[in-house]
C-alpha cells in the first residue's frame, strides 16, 4: 500500500507513529502468525494519535529527502495475519540485498498499531463513534455491547481479531448480498495523513473517502475512522449441517429470498455444506448462544488434527502413508465440517464452539447482534498448535456460480481425487456474499507443507 509523492514512495496499511525507535542500528524483525513470513525494517516506530502520526510522517518525509533516497512504510502488528511478504518494509526473500542501515533517513520502516487502539469520541443520540485505526474489530463489538450500541448486520469480518483500519483499508468483509456487507459500508468519515504529513478528514463518500476505502493505503495513511452504529439488536443464526450438494447452486439461490446474510462451508470431497443464516429478531437473547465463523479450538483437537494432517501431508508421493491414514483424515474432515457449524449451543460447560450437538442437523441460537456476528479465537488459535489455513480469495457473480460449481465438483473428482484413486485429498470452500457477487476462499490445512491445494481462478 502506498502513497507516491515526488519521486518517493510512502508505503503503508493503516497507521503511523512516533519515530522512538528510528536510531535503530540493525535491521528488527516481526513475524505472521504461521511463522512463515519474517519481515525486517530499519526502525519500529509506535504513535498514539494522528498528531505525532503526522509528524512521524513529516519527519520520515523530510529525512528521506534529505538524503535523496526512497521510503518504506508498513503498517502491522507484531504478529499479523497476512499470508504474505505484501505487509513487510523489507522481505529477504523477494529482495536479496538488505537496505544501507540509517539512523537519520531509514529507508525501511515498520508500524506497529497495538497501541493505536483508543475510543475517541462517541455520540450516543446520534449512534456514532470515532476510534483509532488500531481499534480491532472484536474490541469495537465488545464495546458496542456494553455501550448499548451495535454494528449492521453483516458489516463486521466473521474472524474478529483485525484492525478496523487493516479492515477497511483492505475492503475486508462480513456477509450480505446486497445489503451492508462490510465495515466500509458503516463508516461516515476518515481522518487520514498525505505524503507530507498533513491531516485531512474526508466524508466516506467523497473521493478520497473512496480511495482510502479498499485502498490499501493508495492516497494516505487512515488514522481515524467514524462509524454509523445502531441500537442494540438481537440476531437469530440457524445453522444447517451436512447438507448434500447436489443442487447447492440452488439452494444457495433459494436460502437468499429468507435472508441475504448467509455463508457457506462446502467440502466437495465429502459432497457436504453447512449454511449459516443470520437474521435481526426480536427475540430475547439465550444465555449460552452464540455464532460466529472462528472459534477457540480446544487444544485436544488441534492435537488430534497434527497427529494426522503431519504424516498425511508429508507423504508428498502418495505411498502407503496416506492409504493408511485416510480413514482418519476422513474423520477430521467430518468433526471440522460439524465443528463449523457457527450457531452453538452451550449446554455443558465448553470452550465457545466446541463440537457438541454433532448429530443436530439444524442449530438455532439467538443473541446479541455483536455476539453473534464476529468472534475470535486467541489464545486457542490453529497457529497456536502449529497447524495453518492457506488461502486463496477470488469473487465470481451469483449467475455464474452453477456452472462455477459443477467445474469445482469435476475437478475434485478427475483432478485432485485422480477419479477415486488419491481420496485423501480434500479443500474447503467458505462463500459469503458481497453486494453484487459471490465471494469464495479455498483453504488448505497444513503443518509442514501443502501437499495438494486447488488453484482457484483469479479475481479480475
Amino acid at each position: 500500500m502506498g502513497v507516491a509523492w515526488h519521486g518517493r514512495t510512502l508505503q503503508a496499511m493503516v497507521v503511523l507513529l512516533y519515530l522512538a525507535a528510528a536510531q535503530a542500528s540493525t535491521l528488527q524483525s516481526y513475524t505472521n502468525v504461521y511463522g512463515r513470513i519474517t519481515c525486517y525494517a530499519e526502525a519500529i516506530v509506535k504513535p498514539q494519535s494522528t498528531s505525532q502520526l503526522a509528524t512521524a510522517v513529516k519527519q520520515l518525509s523530510a529525512a528521506a529527502v534529505v538524503a535523496n533516497k526512497q521510503i518504506k512504510i508498513r503498517t502491522s502488528r507484531r504478529i499479523f495475519h497476512s499470508p504474505s511478504s505484501f505487509t513487510c518494509p523489507y522481505y529477504s526473500s523477494l529482495v536479496s540485498k538488505p537496505p544501507v542501515i540509517s539512523s537519520t533517513a531509514p529507508s525501511t520502516v515498520a508500524v506497529l498499531t497495538e497501541d493505536y487502539n483508543k475510543v475517541l469520541e462517541v455520540d450516543k443520540i446520534a449512534q456514532t463513534v470515532r476510534v483509532q485505526a488500531g481499534f480491532r474489530v472484536i474490541d469495537l463489538l465488545r464495546w458496542a455491547d456494553e455501550n448499548g450500541m451495535a454494528t449492521d448486520l453483516g458489516a463486521p469480518t466473521n474472524y474478529a481479531d483485525l484492525t478496523l483500519g487493516g479492515v477497511i483499508s483492505a475492503n475486508g468483509h462480513g456477509t450480505g448480498s446486497n445489503v451492508t456487507s462490510s465495515m466500509g459500508d458503516i463508516a461516515l468519515e476518515f481522518t487520514w495523513v498525505d505524503s507530507a504529513g498533513n491531516v485531512h478528514i474526508s466524508a466516506r463518500n467523497s473521493p478520497e473517502g473512496h480511495g482510502l476505502a479498499g485502498g490499501v493505503g493508495l492516497i494516505g495513511i487512515l488514522s481515524e475512522i467514524k462509524l454509523q452504529m445502531t441500537p442494540l439488536t438481537n440476531t437469530k443464526a440457524i445453522s444447517i449441517n451436512l447438507l448434500p450438494d447436489t443442487n447447492i447452486a440452488d439452494d444457495i439461490k433459494k436460502y437468499i429470498q429468507t435472508t441475504p446474510n448467509l455463508a457457506l462451508m462446502w467440502r466437495p470431497d465429502l459432497k457436504k455444506y453447512n449454511i449459516f443464516l443470520m437474521s435481526k429478531t426480536k427475540e430475547l437473547a439465550k444465555k449460552g448462544d452464540h455464532a460466529g465463523l472462528v472459534f477457540p479450538l480446544p487444544t485436544p483437537i488441534s492435537n488430534a488434527f497434527q497427529l494426522v494432517l503431519l504424516p498425511l501431508q508429508a507423504d508428498v508421493n502418495d505411498t502407503g502413508v496416506s492409504a493408511a491414514l485416510n480413514p482418519l483424515n476422513c474423520l477430521t474432515a467430518l468433526t471440522s465440517i460439524a465443528y463449523l457449524k457457527w450457531a452453538s449451543k452451550s449446554l455443558l460447560p465448553q470452550v465457545p464452539g466446541a463440537p457438541l450437538d454433532l448429530a443436530v442437523a439444524q442449530v438455532h441460537a439467538v443473541g446479541s447482534t455483536n455476539k453473534m456476528m464476529g468472534g475470535g479465537c486467541t489464545p486457542y488459535c490453529l497457529w497456536e498448535s502449529e497447524l495453518s489455513v492457506d488461502d486463496i480469495e477470488f469473487a465470481i457473480e451469483l449467475d455464474d456460480f452453477p456452472k462455477w460449481a459443477e467445474d469445482v465438483k469435476e475437478i475434485m473428482a478427475q483432478d485432485l481425487q485422480e477419479n477415486g484413486a488419491a481420496p485423501d485429498r480434500w479443500v474447503t470452500i467458505l462463500l459469503r456474499l458481497l453486494k453484487t457477487c459471490l465471494q469464495l476462499s479455498w483453504y488448505s490445512c497444513c503443518m509442514a507443507c501443502n501437499r495438494h491445494q486447488m488453484q482457484g481462478p483469479t479475481a479480475t
